[in-house]
């Protein structure tokens, strides 16, 4: 094992991992990547920075550090539940940082010529969903600076892995869940349940390499799209409700359902105002879509296939808890997290190591303004 002189171990919660997955590395490789990162023990301001764009400070984040091509890259990239703040600033020692990537190149390269990332902060990015859990609607990049955390990452190649891991590994998801269940239990509050039941649902389906987000469902996505009817006035918050009473609809069912009774994503479908609802059904499965408009209404079958899929995904074939019920919403005040009568969640974690049937999940913003849309099955 070759040694780092500078290398400091992460302190729990932080962690750090080595896999091969990120390439097979050699430590001379990387001691000159090393060398290419700033020194000095003073804290400087990091910018965060779009990834697109050019920084005119060596202080800026993301960013990768690598001694040409010669197979070993160093990358430090900043994590936090709303990815699109830029123009922050984080203070930190340029030495802190590369004692973190001394440690992933003793630990990993050294030992095992592989590759690793390693976490920092990442006990702020807990408190904060702890203490935002009935909050995430609200814009959080004024809280940036206390929500985020760091990853640095060693891999073989640029390319090799270029999504972010503190945004898509689920070791991240684990750590991030643990921390949330173990805030719960020194509670006693069951407000945190909602949370971990999207944390969980979601570290259920992330593998290493997939481009499932921990976030995922974790905050409310507003914007206006002027393209389609059915979205020109979507400018509300979508809101998903799980509800033990709406039933127990069988996410076989559910998935037949799908798979069997939703239309082409680029057709339109027309729900008359004040007329009964859109309903489709497969076995005990049953989705009801409505409108509380004076109008009537043009969807996309897009959009009721993402918003019933993000039903299924945390309501039904939720790994956590009961099969349920849902509604989705918009135009609401309410939070994704608020707690609601019979939205309840096991804290048993269950086997959450096993990979599972993954699907795109991308109905958080699908649903314009007076439209609902209901998953249900018998009592």
């Amino acid at each position: 094992m070759v040694t780092v002189m500078a290398a400091t171990a992460p302190t729990p919660p932080d962690f750090h991992i080595c896999d091969k997955f990120f390439g097979r590395i050699g430590v001379q490789q990387c001691l000159l990547a090393l060398n290419e990162m700033p020194t000095g023990a003073e804290p400087v301001n990091w910018e965060i920075v779009n990834p697109a764009s050019e920084s005119h400070t060596p202080y800026h984040m993301p960013i990768t550090w690598a001694a040409s091509d010669l197979g070993c890259y160093i990358t430090l990239d900043p994590v936090a539940l709303n990815m699109q703040a830029t123009g922050e600033t984080i203070s930190m020692a340029p030495d802190r940082f590369r004692e973190m990537a001394g440690w992933v190149i003793n630990q990993c390269t050294g030992r095992y010529a592989a590759g690793g990332y390693i976490t920092a902060n990442i006990s702020s990015t807990i408190d904060y969903l702890v203490n935002q859990a009935t909050h995430l609607n609200q814009d959080p990049r004024g809280k940036a600076a206390t929500s985020f955390f760091y990853t640095i990452t060693i891999k073989g190649s640029e390319s090799r892995y270029r999504l972010v891991p503190g945004c898509r590994d689920p070791a991240i998801a684990g750590v991030l869940y643990e921390g949330v269940r173990g805030a719960q239990d020194t509670r006693g509050d069951s407000s945190l349940s909602n949370l971990l039941r999207i944390l969980g649902a979601n570290w259920e389906h992330m593998h290493r390499g997939s481009y499932t987000a921990w976030y995922r469902g974790l905050r409310t996505i507003t914007k206006t799209t002027t393209n389609t009817p059915a979205n020109k006035d979507n400018n509300g918050e979508m809101a998903y409700t799980c509800d033990a009473r709406l039933g127990k609809p069988s996410q076989t069912d559910c998935s037949q359902l799908q798979y069997s009774q939703l239309g082409p994503p680029s057709d339109t479908i027309t729900i008359l105002a004040g007329g009964p609802p859109k309903t489709l059904r497969s076995g005990t499965c049953t989705v009801a879509i409505s409108t509380t408009t004076t109008d009537s209404i043009v969807l996309s079958w897009a959009q009721i296939i993402a918003a019933v899929g993000t039903l299924i995904e945390i309501c039904v074939d939720n790994p956590l808890g009961t099969a349920q019920g849902g509604t989705a919403v918009a135009g609401t005040q309410q939070s994704l997290l608020d707690l609601r009568p019979g939205f309840s969640t096991s804290s048993s974690g269950g086997n959450l190591g096993r990979r599972r049937r993954r699907r795109d999940v991308s109905g958080f913003d699908a649903l314009p303004r007076g439209v609902n849309v209901t998953v249900s099955g018998p009592g």
